[in-house]
């Protein structure tokens, strides 16, 4: 394999990574429960969410593997939850 292959190969691997959403996280579990038109097909619409909030995919996978979410991501998931979703949801996720 040659250099060049094997970093195409790694960028391939992180490009993949940032697509997974950790389904088990305490994050991704409240976000399923409370942004209900958000969820297709049984999962959440990550891409969907990032569009709304005006944030990368990327960046809401990565709350959703770490955890945790910055306090403007919280506002944001907060503004289009209609309701659903509180600070006081949020406070344990927060950086």
């Amino acid at each position: 394999m040659t250099v060049a292959s094997t970093a195409a190969a790694s960028g391939q691997d992180v490009r993949r990574r940032q697509k997974t959403a950790s389904y088990d996280s305490a994050l991704y579990k409240l976000l399923e429960n409370r942004l209900p038109t958000y969820v297709r097909r049984g999962r959440l619409d990550v891409r969907a969410i990032a569009k709304t909030i005006e944030k990368s995919p990327a960046a809401v996978y990565n709350w959703l593997q770490e955890n945790k979410i910055s306090s403007a991501g919280a506002a944001s998931l907060i503004d289009i939850s209609d309701g659903r979703l509180t600070a006081q949801d949020l406070a344990e996720h927060l950086i």
